[in-house]
């Protein structure tokens, strides 16, 4: 017997449930493009210009730039040294119970962690010390063009 409900199903007009979900997924899909606003197409999280009047700023200082820089690739040269050391000191030297290798490896490693350290901080406090000098000299640009 067919009932009322029966008839009013949405349930009768599909075969399986996949059948369901990709009708609900477009109808979902097609409300929510209904209701998102239009809006201007986004602009670019970088600009070159930008960058390029800062960049007039940084060259008095590009000596400190260029020691940044340096900096910078040697941090990530070095950075993955001490796990790889690591590896093989667990790998080859405490597997094979050699203690004089585990020691040698151990030294190289706390040479290691100092020199990353010095050149760490080196790093940090020339790269602050470049930005706050940029800063410095925008404000001064700025406020020269405000009081004439």
């Amino acid at each position: 017997m067919i009932s009322v409900y029966s008839l009013c199903s949405p349930w009768l007009l599909f075969d399986s449930l996949s059948e369901i979900y990709l009708v609900q997924e477009s109808l979902n899909n097609f409300f929510y493009y209904l209701a998102t606003p239009m809006s201007e197409p986004k602009k670019s999280f970088f600009n070159i210009s930008s960058l390029r009047r800062v960049f007039q700023y940084a060259a008095p200082y590009k000596n400190r730039f260029y020691i940044s820089i340096v900096l910078a690739i040697l941090l990530a040269v070095i950075t993955p040294v001490r796990p790889m050391l690591i590896q093989l000191t667990v790998d080859k030297y405490i597997t094979q119970s050699l203690p004089k290798m585990v020691i040698n490896i151990t030294l190289i490693q706390i040479g290691i962690i100092i020199v990353e350290t010095l050149m760490r901080f080196w790093f940090s406090f020339t790269t602050a010390w470049l930005g706050q000098a940029v800063v410095k000299d925008i404000r001064i640009t700025v406020y020269q063009k405000i009081r004439a």
